[in-house]
């Protein structure tokens, strides 16, 4: 256990870094020159380190959530494109085989989330899509289906506890700076919102 709350500890840091580099990238949020670049370098540290301390399902996961953000084109500045490379390279050279180990997690998660996403993004960039209201608050709060994907592990692969804690933990991370508090203390360390 000691090990799982560690990784989480360390995806909810990856989440956080993440989401603070698509605030500055995309968001106008600014810090200094290159820090959308900074905090990718920090993202694929922290990601480098999760993937070397995950277990077989734990690098399938991630694994399929690089690659349906490839397929989304959610990889889209030097900020993402860092850890993304680093990350694929890193679990080629580690772990070649392990797509070879493990084909039905990752079609498990690579198609549902890869699916989900598609309807997610629908959702948030189609302010007219139409739905019933339950099924748009589902998708435009991706935490939910992300939680939905992984607790579904159990049916491709026993119960992975650090799994679990280290998806929880990442969509955590990502959507602190969701709120407009958590924004405003960015002003702490220097980070400017947009006018």
């Amino acid at each position: 256990m000691p090990g799982a709350l560690l990784l989480g500890s360390l995806a909810f840091a990856f989440g956080a870094v993440l989401k603070v580099s698509d605030l500055l990238q995309e968001h106008g949020y600014r810090w200094f020159r290159g820090s959308a670049t900074a905090m990718g370098a920090l993202a694929t540290a922290l990601l480098l380190v999760v993937l070397r301390q995950s277990d077989d399902l734990g690098r399938i996961f991630w694994l399929a959530v690089l690659l349906h953000w490839i397929l989304r084109g959610r990889i889209d500045g030097l900020n993402h494109g860092l850890f993304a490379t680093a990350s694929l390279v890193a679990l080629g050279l580690w772990d070649p085989l392990l797509l070879h180990r493990g084909l039905v997690p990752f079609a498990y998660f690579f198609a549902l989330f890869t699916v989900l996403g598609v309807v997610h993004d629908s959702y948030q960039y189609e302010a007219d899509l139409a739905g019933p209201p339950w099924v748009k608050t589902f998708f435009r709060n991706q935490h939910l289906y992300w939680y939905m994907v992984i607790a579904g592990h159990l049916l491709v692969a026993p119960l992975n506890v650090a799994l679990a804690v280290v998806g929880y933990a990442f969509v955590k991370g990502y959507g602190v700076f969701y709120s407009e508090r958590a924004c405003a203390e960015l002003r702490r360390v220097g980070i400017v919102p947009p006018a």
